[in-house]
């Protein structure tokens, strides 16, 4: 008889963290900030409202979380779409062509240009685009500049 193997502790609260995330996007999306509800977010995610509460200390704590998420998602879209090789104008246009579509995903317009910046402060989006999206532009404009472009 084969035994299942366990999940450990960080792959079970990874789990967690995830679905509640995708929750609460879908909700944010859906109804915007004011009109989500953890409790719906909770069910939806299929676990107990004690268990978001131990993962984010509030809504917003969680919308930050959201929005973290989808910048990553953001970047890495531009990312995988851009070479480090050839021309930067040309890496630059590239980026810009994959921001464009990356934005096209459902609700992503809505949740970082319409709501993020009304329920997080300047220096929360700041620092999150630090993490993702800002950090490779400017890079990139780095690059460019150095080459004299």
């Amino acid at each position: 008889m084969q035994s299942k193997k366990r999940r450990t502790q960080q792959q079970r609260t990874d789990a967690t963290r995830s679905a509640l995330i995708a929750a609460a996007r879908g909700s944010f999306v859906a109804k915007g900030y004011a009109g989500t509800n953890t409790p719906d977010v909770a069910e939806a995610a299929k676990v107990t409202r004690g268990a978001l509460y131990h993962h984010f200390e509030s809504k917003r704590d969680l919308f930050h979380a959201v929005i973290d998420a989808e910048q990553e998602a953001l970047a890495n879209d531009i990312e995988d779409a851009t070479s480090d090789d050839g021309d930067p104008i040309d890496a630059l246009i590239e980026g810009g062509r994959a921001y464009f579509k990356s934005m096209q995903a459902p609700g992503r317009t809505r949740l970082l240009l319409v709501d993020a910046p009304a329920i997080l402060s300047r220096d929360e989006l700041e620092a999150i685009d630090d993490r993702h999206g800002g950090r490779t532009l400017r890079e990139a404009l780095n690059v460019a500049l150095k080459q004299g472009v």
